[in-house]
């Protein structure tokens, strides 16, 4: 039964059974014998000592505001709490599947390694809860120590390890400890890290954590788990394995973290804002960044896959910022990085399209995959490489720097605008909903396409020996005469399929405008220059021209000829042509073909001079031509040919059917 009296003493050589709920004493109680606990009990001392072996078949509380010695192996059936000034195992604790909490302001393990033993939870704390504690320092300071001995004796097989809890508000300072479980680190007052933790699970950091040396954290596949913020100008590496590494607070808020090194293949998130010296994690895992910001005066290298859970900016000063691996999510994404480069490795955008993506650097910014944005935008000074199959946007595409394109790529935006040079070594297809605008030098290493509701070049484009094609309901060559270039063939026609096209007519029109100035602009060499379409079947007018090259105007919609064209090629007609006034073509020594039929009460005169005319349709055959005048010394091909006036040919006829 219940006990209480000013102190109980027993002498060794037997044994003490107590299997009463209490033995309470204002004195000491010292136990020189074996003892076991039977039922629940509690025994509450000034201090107390065993001499012998202590087992419990139940839950057994030890409550003294002195010392308490063990100096015999301890054994517990059910959970024991030990409160006390002081805690002195001096052999082996085995606490079995049952919870072991130990509260005293210095707590020994005298047994040795490994002596401590249990696989459920073991608590330790200061019983002052304002005190310090030590871990992996000296023993005999003013804090709780728990020495790298102490810690040793603590066998592998606990749930968990808890050092401090949620009432205790002394600081923790952590030297280099090495655990065989889990660890929880549990204070108000803050952590202080001095030197490596290595675990065979788990870490929490549950309180303001402040590096005072670089440290190593490493869990062993076990999940580490930062509940408050991080400061120190200190590097910190973490080496999780497969477990997970979290970061619920700011990093670096007060004082910037020196290099992070975060190593899993789990998940590592940011939950918060980060400010470091740098930031680089491993291949294998992801990294979700839900903090905003991150920001370094070095580099930011993401080797593993990166998703985005708030709009996010990442800083850096002129250093480097590198996506190894995908990105994704619908936020928006801003790095700056100085003169530092931005390199995208992986696809971005591939399985959640990303939000804005602006880039800034006076480096080289590099995709080397496809990209999925809501609009992507650059700044000037730079350059940009697009070494990736596509860019696609639901926005707008802004590159302010110089662009080169290093592999076939496809460009899709509701609109794109280039202020600076525009390289490409392979393919490229440019193709918007509205506005295309290049402000620089254009330069085709590979057959271009660019499609767009307008086309704006205010310099020059070299298209060598590649193919050009280019539609757009508006295009204009502001780069002055002979400013776009080629020695393949440049197709130019409308977005609208319907549209009509004007030639040598006014800006500003409903229709495909082709000044006089834009045809200009079209530099001699081109093979072919076809305006329109097999499919196109928009109205085609043609005032006064001169090109450089051959022509083919080609629309099913008719085409009215209403002044001069002169070309140093050859001029084919695919359409059915009305003569809107007298018009001479002029091929100097090239072909003239016509596909279709020709009509209009006006004159027409060929100047073909050696080449070859051919009229595949019948001329004049709903309203008579005035005259023709034909000059074709390589061949003249006609069926039937109706005028009010006179009919001139130079050049041998063949007659077609039913001529």
């Amino acid at each position: 039964a219940a006990v209480s009296a000013a102190s109980v003493t027993t002498n060794a050589g037997g044994s003490t059974a107590i299997n009463g709920a209490t033995i309470t004493t204002s004195g000491a109680q010292a136990y020189n014998d074996d003892v076991t606990v039977a039922n629940s009990a509690t025994l509450s001392a000034a201090s107390i000592t065993f001499a012998g072996t202590l087992a419990s078949s139940a839950a057994l509380t030890v409550t003294t505001t002195g010392a308490q010695v063990y100096s015999g192996a301890v054994t517990l059936g059910a959970a024991g709490t030990f409160s006390a000034g002081s805690f002195t195992l001096a052999s082996t604790l085995a606490a079995g599947a049952n919870a072991l909490a130990i509260t005293a302001d210095e707590i020994t393990f005298n047994g040795g390694a490994n002596t401590v033993s249990g696989t459920s939870t073991l608590a330790l704390r200061p019983l002052t809860s304002t005190l310090a504690v030590v871990l992996g320092g000296a023993e005999g300071t003013a804090a709780l120590d728990l020495t790298a001995a102490d810690i040793a004796a603590l066998a592998d097989g606990f749930s968990l390890i808890t050092i401090g809890a949620d009432s205790f508000s002394g600081v923790i300072t952590v030297n280099t400890v090495s655990f065989n479980d889990a660890l929880t680190l549990s204070t108000t007052g803050g952590i202080t890290l001095a030197g490596n933790v290595t675990t065979s699970g788990a870490q929490t950091y549950s309180s303001a954590l402040t590096l005072a040396a670089d440290s190593t954290l490493t869990s062993n596949n076990g999940a580490l788990s930062f509940n408050s913020t991080i400061n120190g100008a200190q590097a910190l590496t973490i080496a999780a394995g497969s477990g997970a590494i979290t970061f619920t607070g700011i990093v670096g808020g007060s004082t910037a973290l020196g290099a992070l090194t975060l190593n899993s293949t789990g998940v590592t998130t940011f939950s918060a804002a980060v400010n470091a010296a740098s930031v680089t994690t491993n291949a294998g895992g992801s990294t979700a960044i839900n903090g905003a910001t991150i920001t370094t005066t070095g580099a930011q290298v993401y080797n593993d896959a990166v998703t985005l859970g708030a709009d996010t900016t990442l800083t850096t000063t002129d250093s480097a910022v590198t996506f190894a691996g995908t990105l994704n999510n619908t936020q928006a994404l801003t790095v700056s990085s100085g003169s530092g480069a931005i390199t995208f490795t992986g696809i971005v955008g591939g399985s959640t399209v990303l939000g804005a993506l602006t880039l800034n650097s006076t480096g080289v910014t590099t995709f080397s995959a496809a990209v999925s944005a809501a609009s992507v935008t650059t700044n000037a000074g730079g350059s940009t490489a697009i070494n990736g199959a596509t860019i696609t946007t639901s926005g707008a595409q802004a590159y302010n720097d110089d662009v080169t394109v290093a592999n076939s790529a496809t460009l899709s935006a509701a609109s794109i605008t280039f202020a600076g040079t525009l390289a490409s070594s392979a393919a490229l297809t440019v193709t918007t909903t509205g506005a295309q605008v290049y402000s620089a030098a254009v330069t085709l290493g590979g057959a271009g396409s660019f499609s767009g509701s307008s086309f704006t070049l205010a310099s020059t484009l070299a298209a060598g020996a590649n193919a050009l094609a280019i539609s757009a309901d508006e295009i204009t060559f502001n780069g002055g005469a002979g400013s776009v270039s080629g020695s393949s063939t440049l197709a130019l026609r409308p977005l609208s399929g319907t549209l009509a096209v004007v030639l040598g007519g006014a800006e500003g029109t409903a229709a495909l405008d082709l000044t006089t100035a834009d045809i200009a602009a079209l530099a001699d060499g081109f093979s072919l220059i076809t305006v329109g379409a097999a499919s196109f079947s928009g109205a085609i007018t043609v005032n006064t021209v001169s090109f450089n090259d051959a022509l083919t105007l080609s629309t099913t919609g008719g085409i009215t000829l209403a002044g001069n064209v002169t070309t140093t090629g050859a001029q084919t007609y695919s359409g059915a042509v009305t003569l809107g006034s007298a018009a001479t073509l002029t091929t100097t020594d090239s072909n003239a073909t016509f596909s279709s039929t020709i009509n209009g009460a006006q004159a027409l005169t060929i100047a073909a001079g050696s080449g070859a005319l051919t009229f595949g349709g019948i001329v004049g055959g709903t309203t008579a031509l005035s005259s023709v005048t034909v000059t074709a010394t390589g061949g003249i091909t006609l069926r039937s040919v109706v005028t009010s006036g006179a009919q001139s040919y130079t050049g041998a006829i063949t007659l077609g059917a039913a001529t």
